[in-house]
């Protein structure tokens, strides 16, 4: 049907000019041919992203269980504290972070070192419920790929 309305609507002739006898079948059949195969050629590609985002969304409870602030990635200790267009020597952002946390914990005094659990146990009580939800990850007991092809 969707191809009919678009067939229709490339086929160049005006809405007010069109006159059911005048069409040709054979350019209704080629721009079908040609939207069906083109729906075809990217449908394969759509799920192979669909399918990557399904793996992550998947993992993403395991994560959030998992969450430690130590074990994140900065940008900075990737490029060994340089700046990969200029070379020079950058501030650690690992750094700056912990000193937040400090400053956020324990109002900048005292040596801490519980702020980092603290927050950890803040992202996984806290704040990972909530993404967990607004992902879908906890809106089913089956897995995401098994609710995505009784879907489809």
């Amino acid at each position: 049907m969707l191809s009919y309305y678009l067939a229709l609507e490339f086929s160049g002739e005006k809405v007010e000019q069109r006159n059911p006898l005048s069409f040709s079948p054979w350019r209704f059949i080629g721009i079908s041919a040609g939207i069906v195969s083109l729906s075809m050629m990217l449908l394969p590609i759509v799920n192979y992203f669909g399918m990557s985002l399904l793996d992550d969304i998947e993992q993403l409870p395991t994560r959030v269980q998992n969450f430690r602030m130590e074990e994140s990635q900065c940008t900075c200790c990737s490029n060994n504290h340089k700046d990969p267009q200029t070379g020079l020597k950058v501030m650690c952002d690992r750094e700056l972070v912990y000193q937040s946390l400090k400053d956020i914990y324990h109002g900048g005094e005292g040596e801490g070192g519980e702020e980092l659990e603290q927050f950890n146990q803040l992202v996984r009580k806290t704040l990972g419920p909530k993404v967990l939800w607004r992902a879908g990850a906890r809106a089913t007991f089956l897995p995401l790929r098994y609710v995505t092809c009784i879907v489809m």
